[in-house]
């Protein structure tokens, strides 16, 4: 907590005590930094900054992510006396992924010299990682030509995981020319990620010699929170283009 303060403050005293004369600028690009080095709740991300004054501006980040995913198969064994046959198929088995990310900061700009800037500020952070896996599969185990025995096999799980946070941040940008920009920064980053899943199966047993059959349900859910404290060397690396006003 005493690093947290000491760059809040330090960041604080730049921009309250800077003598800076009102202007403003608009520039978009991309964050690549987690396409080179991926985490868990980062992605990269479509870059927005508005310089509302002169060496003062904010940033806003936005990434999402969504992949969708299909699946079957099957096998077959039997033992060694070849009277137990075991036919395993998977009728489906799809997942999904998806992650919506995004951050909003407040920075303040040291000139060093005509193309050269530190800048300091601090960042607000707020993203969800959501999966869904399904598996539906049927066993038939046929003991001769009279007797099977078939089990039906359904499971669903579920995670969500909120992560939010702050983020003191400080960098540099190089300017490219009047409109290109590229800007690295590192961040020590407070998080608290929220991790809710959910797991359901159902499993059903019937055989070709009985009427009988029987049935297995089973459900949960889980809540885990977790808060973590980290150094990232590298949480942006930016190229921006500076709109024409």
């Amino acid at each position: 907590m005493k690093a947290l303060f000491t760059v809040v403050m330090l960041s604080l005293t730049f921009m309250v005590y800077g003598q800076d004369s009102t202007t403003s600028s608009f520039s978009f690009g991309i964050n690549v930094a987690q396409a080179l080095f991926p985490t868990d709740n980062e992605i990269p991300t479509l870059t927005i900054d508005y310089g509302f004054k002169k060496n003062y501006h904010i940033r806003g980040q936005i990434g999402f992510y969504n992949v969708q995913r299909e699946g079957s198969g099957g096998s077959n064994s039997s033992n060694n006396f070849g009277t137990n046959d075991v036919d395993t198929v998977i009728n489906k088995n799809p997942s999904s992924q998806s992650i919506t990310y995004a951050r909003l900061g407040y920075l303040r700009d040291i000139p060093l010299n005509q193309r050269t800037k530190i800048f300091v500020g601090v960042d607000l952070s707020y993203s969800t990682n959501r999966n869904v896996e399904e598996i539906e599969l049927r066993t038939e185990r046929s003991f001769n030509p009279a007797q099977t025995t078939i089990i039906d096999f359904r499971q669903k799980e579920k995670s969500n995981v909120i992560t939010y946070g702050i983020s003191p941040t400080v960098g540099v940008s190089y300017a490219l020319g009047s409109r290109f920009t590229i800007a690295a920064e590192c961040q020590i980053q407070y998080y608290r990620s929220e991790d809710r899943g959910a797991k359901n199966w159902t499993m059903t047993q019937t055989n070709t010699f009985s009427s009988q059959f029987f049935q297995q349900d089973f459900d949960s859910h889980t809540l885990q929170n977790q808060n973590r404290q980290q150094f990232n060397p590298l949480a942006g690396l930016y190229f921006y283009y500076t709109l024409p006003l």
